[in-house]
């Protein structure tokens, strides 16, 4: 997955997630980004302020997209 910087409006870091990547999402306080990942049949979990995969969670066959809502209390 690429970074792109709104300022440079340039890829300013790569994030390695899994093979297939085509579905993401931003989590509602923009602290996660999440990424399914088709042909791994997995889900990344990226830390957005390090640009670092914290945890791959195995989804199911070929997750074709992701979605983030609030949590509940």
């Amino acid at each position: 997955m690429s970074v792109i910087g709104t300022r440079a409006r340039a890829v300013t870091d790569t994030v390695p997630v899994g093979h297939g990547p085509n579905g993401l999402a931003v989590g509602p306080d923009g602290s996660r980004v999440y990424v399914s990942n088709f042909d791994s049949d997995t889900l990344s979990v990226i830390d957005a302020s390090t640009d670092r995969v914290r945890d791959t969670v195995p989804v199911g066959d070929g997750p074709t997209g992701v979605a983030a809502s609030p949590g509940r209390p």
